[in-house]
């Protein structure tokens, strides 16, 4: 891989999971500890929103609310990812283009 690669996100990235309460809703406080952790030891970037943090079981508004933690916790120490996608293409769109808007700073796409 060349260097101009490795830069992009750097070498450690990390797949979050989505911490949840009891009740099935996003726990907000663990989900900032959580993402503190990873990024003080070592990630270079985070992948939110993607297969393995419970994509397919948030709301856009969840999603969204995830990538705009994720860029206030990583406070520029580490880069945000969003993943997940959708089953519709023009949905999965807008959710990219949210995410973007959102702070993400690149997505990452399963097809």
């Amino acid at each position: 891989m060349s260097q101009k690669h490795k830069d992009l996100f750097g070498q450690v990235l990390v797949a979050l999971v989505t911490p949840m309460t009891s009740e099935g809703e996003v726990d907000w406080d663990a989900t900032e500890k959580h993402l503190d952790y990873v990024i003080s030891n070592g990630a270079d970037g985070v992948v939110i929103t993607g297969t393995t943090g419970e994509t397919s079981t948030l709301t856009d508004a969840e999603k969204i609310q995830l990538v705009r933690v994720g860029k206030s916790v990583a406070a520029g120490r580490a880069k945000i990812i969003t993943g997940g996608g959708a089953n519709e293409t023009a949905h999965a769109l807008q959710l990219y283009k949210a995410s973007e808007e959102a702070g993400a700073d690149g997505v990452m796409i399963v097809t």
